[in-house]
C-alpha cells in the first residue's frame, strides 16, 4: 500500500510539475509578448507625441501668421479709412463751395429774371402806349 501511496504520489508530483513546467511556459510567452506589445505600445506613445509636438508647432506657426496677417490687413484698412475720410473731407468742402455759387448765382439769375419780366412788362407798356397815341392820331 505504501508503494502505492508513493506511486500515487509519484504521479501527482509528475503531474504537478507538468502543470507547473506548462504554467511556466505559459508564464514565460506571456512575459515575452507582453514585452512586445509594451516595446510597441511605447513606439506608438513616442510617435503619437512626435505627431502631437510637430502638429501643435505646424498649428502655432499658422497661428502667429494669421496673426501677422491680421494685424498688416487691420493697418492697411486704417490707411485706407484715413485716406477716404480725408478724400471726402476735401470733396465735401468742394462740394459745399460749388453749392455756396450755385446759391449766389441763382438767386442772382432769379434777380434779372424777375428784373427782365418788370422791364419787359414796362417796355410794353410804354409800346402799347405809343401804339394807342399813334393809333387815335
Amino acid at each position: 500500500m505504501q508503494e502505492q501511496l508513493y506511486s500515487t504520489i509519484s504521479y501527482y508530483n509528475g503531474l504537478m510539475q507538468n502543470c507547473m513546467l506548462r504554467s511556466d511556459k505559459i508564464l514565460y510567452h506571456s512575459g515575452e509578448a507582453s514585452m512586445v506589445t509594451q516595446a510597441i505600445l511605447s513606439e506608438a506613445a513616442r510617435d503619437a507625441k512626435q505627431t502631437y509636438i510637430r502638429t501643435l508647432d505646424n498649428d502655432l506657426n499658422e497661428e502667429r501668421m494669421m496673426r501677422t496677417r491680421k494685424i498688416k490687413y487691420e493697418a492697411q484698412l486704417a490707411v485706407w479709412l484715413t485716406k477716404y475720410d480725408a478724400d471726402v473731407g476735401d470733396k465735401q468742402h468742394v462740394l459745399d463751395e460749388m453749392t455756396e455759387g450755385y446759391e449766389r448765382e441763382n438767386a442772382e439769375a432769379q434777380e434779372l429774371e424777375c428784373l427782365m419780366i418788370e422791364q419787359q412788362k414796362f417796355s410794353c407798356g410804354t409800346w402799347m402806349n405809343k401804339t394807342k397815341t399813334n393809333l387815335t392820331k
